[in-house]
């Protein structure tokens, strides 16, 4: 019998793969200091339609937490988990550099 899935170590994790989808949609250019963290609430769809997003925490430099805000709007669904479900609400909390 072959099992065609990776072995579970090299799976993403859900929130890897969440990460990955809102990092492809960041636009931000611009040269900051440090890597200040914002975090977005978000609320899904059950198909992971992204309904409401808001700055649940200001990374204290307002460009970045405009551009974080506006990549989690770009991204408009959020993955499905391996069960083909999301939360009904999250946040996502993201820096410019990794």
């Amino acid at each position: 019998m072959l099992n065609d899935a990776p072995p579970r170590e090299t799976r993403a994790s859900y929130g890897d793969i969440v990460a990955s989808a809102v990092r492809a949609n960041v636009v931000f250019t611009k040269e900051i200091v440090g890597n200040p963290l914002a975090e977005i609430t978000v609320n899904l769809a059950p198909d992971g339609g992204i309904l409401k997003t808001m700055l649940a925490r200001s990374s204290g430099v307002k460009e970045w937490d405009d551009a974080a805000l506006r990549a989690v709007q770009r991204t408009a669904y959020i993955p499905l988990d391996e069960k083909g479900r999301v939360p009904t609400q999250m946040i996502i909390a993201l820096r410019p550099k990794r």
